[in-house]
């Protein structure tokens, strides 16, 4: 392949990331997790359960920018779908196939390209050639997982050869591009260590959370979310998840990769920033003091756990007050501002939420404690996280009205 600008493989690899951050920040903030080691004994390219990517350069070098950034997509999302440890007891093969095709469908359906060697689905359904010849028709893969075509193919093969072992296709062309690293990485990276089904599931929300907020959700990830979300989960956990969702970060070129830029190529480097956010707390009638401790003693530990907090409080009951804008406040500044609370009259979260669109302009999330107990405007075009709490409304009935944000329930 011309490469236009001579780019060595490991700089074609972060050409590839900063791209994907334009055009598809869900995928893009997952490949900022992986690590490159260069493997020239690899064919192509492979991943570990932690996320270290292994990759020949002269493959790396034989890919157009749209190849390479579909690539990155279908290696990370090994990790973050957990195919590497879901797989480490079935037959390899077969799984191979089933966990490609699952990614492949995803990644195409969002307009992604990828190397022709790989397992392309078209309209959700691919037809797999068996041993003897003949077609599998796998169909619903954007409804199905990995497990789920694992078993069709497993008994597909098993019904031609009378048993379950073997190969699976014997096809090698249908065996994918890349390879499969199988069950836990040795961990000798301490930068990468450690990394589990936990940490992938937490990235997969936070990725999704952003990506939706820039308004550029993902098609074919609300089921794979959902699957995440709905276990039984602290409402603070999911607030905290939520929040860093939206912690921005950005390529900056005033200060260029130091390894890239010593080789005469400019590339930007990552940089990680502060959050802005704001917390809108209901001080109508109906909240209870209590109620009101409950959402300061959570924003005491949002801003203990994030570095560069500027938090904004603002208060609303029918109209709505300023309270205190504070840069990495203490504890002390956030139960002053609890005595300065204001409000205590009926509530009108139209006015509160018009508020916000108008008034507050540079905020990265808006946090609204509340009981719910009136009606959401229809629309809200800002990122924000509605904290119903303990006595408050029905969590499912504000889900219907609100087609926006998230909603979580505080517990009592």
């Amino acid at each position: 392949m011309n490469n236009l600008f001579n780019l060595t493989p490991r700089q074609k690899l972060t050409r590839a990331r900063v791209l994907l951050n334009r055009s598809h920040p869900f995928f893009a903030r997952l490949t900022m997790l992986m690590k490159f080691v260069e493997m020239p004994e690899i064919q192509t390219m492979g991943v570990d359960a932690n996320g270290v990517c292994y990759y020949n350069p002269d493959f790396v070098d034989s890919l157009s920018d749209d190849e390479l950034m579909g690539t990155l997509c279908h290696e990370v999302m090994h990790c973050a779908l957990d195919h590497l440890a879901r797989g480490e007891k079935k037959e390899p093969n077969i799984f191979n196939i089933a966990a490609d095709l699952v990614i492949n469908d995803m990644i195409t359906a969002n307009g992604l390209k990828l190397p022709k060697a790989g397992l392309i689905p078209h309209s959700h359904r691919y037809k797999l050639k068996l041993p003897d010849g003949n077609d599998l028709l796998i169909e619903d893969i954007d409804k199905r997982g990995a497990e789920g075509i694992y078993t069709q193919i497993k008994n597909a093969w098993k019904n031609q050869n009378g048993q379950g072992q073997g190969n699976g296709s014997g096809d090698s062309s249908q065996q994918g591009f890349d390879k499969h690293i199988y069950g836990k990485s040795s961990g000798q990276d301490k930068d990468v260590a450690g990394r589990d089904s936990d940490f992938w599931k937490n990235k997969i929300v936070e990725a999704d959370m952003s990506s939706k907020m820039a308004g550029k959700s993902p098609l074919g990830m609300n089921r794979i979310v959902d699957s995440i979300t709905n276990p039984k989960m602290s409402w603070k956990q999911l607030l905290q998840r939520y929040v860093r969702a939206n912690l921005p970060f950005d390529y900056t070129w005033s200060r260029p990769n130091k390894k890239t830029y010593s080789s005469g190529i400019y590339l930007p480097n990552v940089e990680k920033q502060g959050i802005h956010i704001v917390f809108l707390i209901d001080t109508s009638g109906s909240m209870s003091e209590k109620e009101l401790k409950e959402a300061f003693g959570e924003i005491m530990g949002i801003v203990k756990t994030i570095h560069g907090v500027t938090l904004h409080v603002i208060y609303h009951d029918t109209d709505v007050y300023e309270g205190s804008s504070l840069l990495n406040p203490t504890a002390q500044d956030i139960m002053k501002e609890l005595k300065n609370c204001k409000g205590g009259g009926g509530t009108d979260f139209t006015t509160a939420y018009k508020y916000l669109e108008e008034k507050v302009k540079d905020a990265d999330v808006f946090i609204h404690f509340t009981d719910g107990y009136d009606r959401f405007p229809k629309k809200f075009n800002k990122p924000i996280i509605i904290c119903l709490q303990s006595s408050g409304k029905n969590i499912d009935t504000v889900k219907k009205e609100v087609h926006y944000g998230k909603v979580i329930k505080v517990e009592g």
